[in-house]
């Protein structure tokens, strides 16, 4: 497979750094900033400070991915994905929390996802552009980690607001 250098490669490469750049600099400046939220260190400081590292990470995976020609390593569909599952978190917090700093973040994990559809296409698939059947071992695995995944998010939802009382009945009762 000869590799995407054209002109239109490149503009998908520039807002891919771009968006990834814009990423980093936005979560380092939200890590840096838990410090002076978040003085006496405690779960709100953990999450902030967690938060503006996830990002982080996630910039530099998509850094680290970007070239002068589309990726190909192996890698290259996990950082996608990837993209796509923090845009999905970013939707969730603007929902949460709508400032204009969210927005921005926002916009630069829908830059990294759109642009990494084009510049992180992965390795060819087997057969001519077709992934493997479920028979596979590889198949049966995702299938497996996606039923997991689905089931651990409808089982998060329906017993989370429980878990939540019973862990402040039981916080309000040991301050006490």
């Amino acid at each position: 497979m000869i590799p995407d250098v054209t002109p239109n490669f490149a503009r998908w490469r520039w807002m891919h750094l771009i968006a990834s750049g814009l990423v980093a600099l936005l979560a380092l400046a939200h890590s840096a900033l838990t410090f002076a939220f978040y003085l006496p260190w405690g779960p709100d400081a953990v999450w902030f400070l967690g938060t503006g590292l996830g990002l982080l990470l996630l910039a530099l995976l998509n850094l680290t991915h970007i070239g002068i020609e589309p990726c190909c390593r192996p890698t290259a569909r996990l950082v996608r994905w990837s993209n796509w599952v923090f845009l999905l978190f970013g939707v969730g917090a603007v929902v949460a929390v709508p400032e204009p700093q969210a927005y921005l973040v926002l916009c630069g994990l829908a830059g990294q996802a759109i642009a990494g559809l084009k510049t992180l296409p992965g390795p060819e698939r087997e057969q001519g552009g077709a992934s493997r059947p479920a028979s596979e071992p590889m198949g049966r695995i995702r299938a497996a980690l996606l039923g997991a995944a689905v089931a651990g998010i409808a089982l998060s939802r329906a017993y989370l607001p429980a878990i939540m009382s019973e862990c402040e009945t039981l916080w309000t009762c040991g301050a006490r």
